[in-house]
């Protein structure tokens, strides 16, 4: 896909428009060997957006403490930007500021990612294509979107909500993905919701911090 970043309000919603028709809420995602999560930063100034994607790799019969004991593969990444977009989450613009960025960090991973996690919407965004199905589909990855920040409408189908430590969170469809899949897959990356959030998210957070100390 040729994929142009817009710089005009109309052009990204009719990407969004676009983009939403694209989204497939049905399960191909074959086998899943390696699960990513996704942190970013932007900076105050909104010139520069750091992304770090973290991936772990899935085995059969192995514990969930074995399996996220240690990170697979991990890259960092920090880009200029001049957003020409508003950029208010609420606007529902997220992609495109941080987008750029999280596509560099995974194309800078040794192996694809087989689904993808990103701590934001999925089609619970206002347009039915938030940063977890714009790049599920760009990418053509399955993708889930996980954030504790309740959508504007709980779309029956659309949205689950599990409760974890200290938290809610709401799940959605990304890309690829049923929603009963995503509601499984986030309990599974929670631990059962022993942790306040999946553990991808919660080390893709930290290796950001790790990278943005050392530029």
């Amino acid at each position: 896909m040729n994929h142009r970043w817009p710089t005009e309000v109309a052009d990204a919603i009719l990407m969004q428009n676009n983009l939403a028709r694209e989204v497939e809420c049905s399960t191909r995602t074959g086998t899943i060997e390696i699960v990513t999560g996704v942190a970013t930063h932007v900076s105050a100034n909104g010139e520069h957006v750091c992304a770090s994607a973290v991936s772990f790799t899935v085995q059969a019969g192995k514990s969930f403490a074995d399996t996220f004991a240690e990170a697979d593969d991990y890259s960092n990444v920090v880009i200029n930007s001049r957003y020409p977009l508003p950029y208010h989450e609420k606007i529902g613009f997220k992609a495109f500021m941080e987008g750029p960025a999280i596509v560099a960090a995974i194309s800078h991973l040794r192996h694809k990612p087989s689904m993808l996690i990103f701590n934001g919407d999925g089609v619970s965004h206002p347009k039915k294509c938030g940063v977890a199905s714009h790049l599920g589909v760009y990418l053509d990855i399955p993708t889930i979107g996980c954030t504790d920040i309740a959508p504007d409408k709980h779309v029956p189908g659309l949205v689950s909500i599990q409760h974890t430590k200290d938290n809610t969170l709401y799940v959605s469809i990304g890309h690829r993905v049923t929603l009963d899949l995503a509601d499984k897959t986030v309990a599974w990356l929670t631990d059962r919701g022993k942790l306040k959030f999946p553990i991808t998210t919660i080390a893709a957070g930290k290796q950001l911090d790790k990278f943005r100390r050392c530029i």
